[in-house]
């Protein structure tokens, strides 16, 4: 995979697909989030390329910065090539984002913010995977 197929154009393609399930899950009243915010970026050996900064909901009346989060947890997953749970104490720097929510997929990072730690990373991994099947759906299209 490379940054010729995952563009920032397809990844905004497939961010609209997956929009109406997240705010579904948004809605649901164990959920109670009014928004969350995602950030991808891509990193196949040629160095990261930033992807996208989006945002599913309505985050003006969250208190915390979202979209900065998301970029720090993303970040966190490029540079340790691993989901943010996975990250071990020892790999943490200042400035790294102090919960967990992204995602490490073939060279696709997302993070997400807005929601619960472990709905974070689930929702981060649905996107990675979202993305990872379009590459190969564009790859393999006659």
């Amino acid at each position: 995979m490379s940054t010729d197929i995952l563009t920032a154009d397809r990844v905004a393609r497939e961010i609209e697909l997956l929009r109406p399930p997240l705010e579904a899950l948004l809605a649901r009243p164990d959920i109670g989030r009014d928004g969350l915010a995602l950030s991808v970026c891509a990193d196949f050996g040629e160095g990261r390329t930033n992807l996208g900064d989006f945002v599913i909901g309505d985050l003006s009346r969250n208190p915390y910065p979202n979209a900065d989060i998301a970029r720090q947890k993303r970040d966190l997953s490029a540079r340790c090539r691993r989901a943010g749970s996975d990250v071990p104490p020892h790999l943490l720097r200042d400035g790294d984002s102090e919960w967990t929510g992204s995602a490490w997929l073939d060279g696709i990072a997302v993070g997400c913010a807005g929601l619960s730690e472990a709905r974070d990373e689930m929702v981060a991994h649905w996107v990675a995977h979202a993305l990872a099947a379009a590459c190969r759906d564009a790859a393999t299209a006659p």
